[in-house]
């Protein structure tokens, strides 16, 4: 509902780095180039470690008194979204490639129980390069592909993803007139009418000057459609024109009444669609994070159908379920961040204290 965001100086390697060293410090061995293929059991189904393969195919086994499940979800795993998630199917990410899902099939395959409502988390973004574009502004009127207005442009990222990705083909436009500039006045948690770009991962200042050439560097691609009229923008973007010309009247319509009964979109951030050219980009959402996974009892183990606790198996961030009560959460990156450190902590703490 309002404006955060959270970020480290550089990338996330700060925070990485940071904890990466301060466990090394503190006697944490790392196995790169190893992966985890299965769950170790003993006859009283307790879990007692890990069975992994090496980078140059050997096999290795991990003897542990307790496992830690933290592989991050599986929005990597086109078959598992279609499986738990099948509306989010085909649907971009740009999550680390390791998120494949392993460790929530490990502990399903030996009897962990599965929760969720088939959910991710997201953000809309636009058909560039990852993390070079976001031209989204809470202040353009936005349509998808019938050319019909679906949604408050303005509500909750949350909100907004949901409601884009239900949309036909996953499809969200965006709509401006030549004005769009004025979008470029106000900071907005869609990322407004703006190119950001980022070096080291982070996201750089820039003018007005600057976002308008790399605009239009844009529209020399092909990312963005111009156009005289609104017809010609709807044939641009391959959408029926008559629908479209219906939603731009009854936009400015809007604007003009300073009123949205249609979605309840605050009076200042309405805009009208009048002044030639036009201008419009096809946008769409893509996951952060999947939100379904291992059920898991206050102790942070994994429980099996029977709601019993699976001894030596605990589970944390992304992969343990059962933690949000929606199909989409309310602002769930920082909480996935917190909830991914503050669940380990309290497990390494307990684990220590056995």
């Amino acid at each position: 509902p309002v404006p955060r965001g959270h970020n480290c100086v550089n990338n996330a390697m700060d925070a990485l780095s940071a904890v990466t060293a301060y466990a090394q410090e503190h006697g944490a061995e790392f196995h790169f180039g190893t992966t985890v293929e299965s769950l170790v059991v003993d006859e009283g189904g307790a879990v007692t470690g890990v069975l992994a393969k090496r980078g140059n195919g050997s096999t290795v086994l991990y003897n542990a008194k307790n496992v830690i499940v933290a592989t991050g979800g599986f929005c990597r795993n086109a078959d598992m979204i279609d499986e738990y998630m099948p509306d989010y199917s085909g649907v971009y990410t740009e999550v680390g490639v390791g998120c494949t899902g392993e460790g929530l099939r490990m502990g399903l395959d030996i009897g962990a129980d599965y929760v969720g409502h088939g959910g991710t988390n997201g953000i809309l973004a636009c058909p560039v390069e990852p993390g070079q574009s976001k031209l989204i502004s809470n202040k353009a009127l936005w349509i998808n592909s019938k050319g019909e207005r679906f949604a408050n442009e303005s509500g909750p990222y949350d909100y907004i993803l949901n409601a884009a990705l239900t949309q036909p083909h996953h499809t969200v436009v965006d709509i401006w007139d030549s004005d769009y500039e004025t979008y470029l006045e106000q900071f907005d948690i869609h990322g407004c009418a703006r190119v950001y770009p980022f070096e080291n991962g982070a996201p750089t200042n820039m003018t007005l000057e600057t976002v308008k050439g790399i605009n239009e560097g844009l529209l020399a691609e092909g990312y963005i459609v111009k156009a005289d009229t609104i017809e010609e923008l709807a044939k641009g973007l391959g959408i029926p024109a008559e629908n479209l010309k219906k939603t731009v009247e009854r936009q400015n319509e809007n604007y003009d009444n300073q009123v949205d009964p249609d979605f309840g979109k605050e009076a200042f951030r309405l805009s009208p669609v009048r002044k030639a050219p036009f201008y419009g980009v096809r946008t769409s959402g893509y996951m952060l994070c999947t939100l379904d996974g291992i059920t898991i009892n206050e102790n942070f183990q994994a429980v099996n159908e029977e709601g019993e606790a699976i001894e030596g198996l605990y589970v944390t961030g992304v992969d343990s379920g059962s933690y949000y009560a929606h199909t989409y959460p309310n602002m769930s990156t920082g909480n996935c961040c917190g909830r991914s450190v503050t669940f380990a902590r309290m497990i390494g703490k307990a684990l220590a204290a056995k």
